[in-house]
């Protein structure tokens, strides 16, 4: 049987909700600022970003990733001390 389990850790991804939590605060500005800070890579990345990490995945030329979880985070981890991506 050839199953094998991964995962996706993702940022805060441009969702409607991030995006209607965004557009609800007083200082939109501010809002977006608090979400793109965190990450490495300006802006937040699209639900596109974290379908594409899926498709690699699950492809064929995955085949031998297993009990991984793969940040999809725009380099956040590497912003937060004594995480394991540093």
């Amino acid at each position: 049987k050839k199953i094998r389990v991964n995962g996706i850790g993702p940022t805060a991804v441009e969702t409607p909700m991030i995006t209607g939590f965004i557009e609800s605060m007083p200082d939109r500005d501010s809002a977006v600022g608090a979400f793109t800070h965190m990450n490495a890579l300006p802006g937040l990345p699209q639900p596109s970003d974290i379908a594409a990490a899926r498709a690699l995945l699950l492809s064929e030329e995955a085949r031998y990733i297993t009990t991984h979880t793969l940040p999809v985070d725009s380099g956040c981890l590497s912003r937060i001390p004594n995480s394991p991506a540093i």
